[in-house]
């Protein structure tokens, strides 16, 4: 498998803030600097309808057919920390790299991942949500992603 490191970049409190990422060289070692290659531009960042993507996290849908991506975005293009979690599927080039294309508008339905059974009134709204979590701090990490 190949691993990467997708990072966030740039002033999280901006409409700028994006992923970037890094990608080790096949049986490279992670320990040496040279074995791994930055990503020429951002892997994820704003567009007309989302901004200040970043911090992420991976996961599979149930039945293993899909990969998800889930994300922060600014809700407004102001400085500021207002954010919603963004979910979305992405794909892998053929050299074996993740694509995650642009992000998406924030309200957007969603098809739900292969092999999901939960009954969609099931879901938590996000006034819900809101109500059980309220105002937690976000945490920023960096993401390593191995296929």
């Amino acid at each position: 498998g190949r691993v990467f490191v997708i990072y966030s970049a740039s002033a999280s409190w901006e409409t700028t803030y994006k992923l970037g990422m890094l990608a080790l060289a096949p049986g490279g070692d992670p320990l040496d600097p040279t074995a791994w290659r930055k990503h020429a531009e951002p892997v994820l960042q704003a567009t007309a309808h989302t901004w200040g993507v970043g911090h992420c996290c991976f996961t599979r849908s149930p039945d293993g057919r899909e990969d998800w991506i889930a994300f922060h975005a600014k809700l407004e293009t102001t400085p500021g920390w207002n954010r919603a979690i963004h979910l979305q599927r992405f794909e892998w080039d053929a050299a074996g790299a993740p694509v995650f294309g642009e992000p998406l508008a924030a309200g957007l339905p969603l098809a739900r991942p292969s092999g999901d059974r939960l009954a969609p009134d099931a879901m938590p709204s996000r006034p819900a949500w809101a109500a059980r979590l309220g105002e937690q701090p976000l945490v920023e990490a960096v993401t390593v992603l191995i296929d």
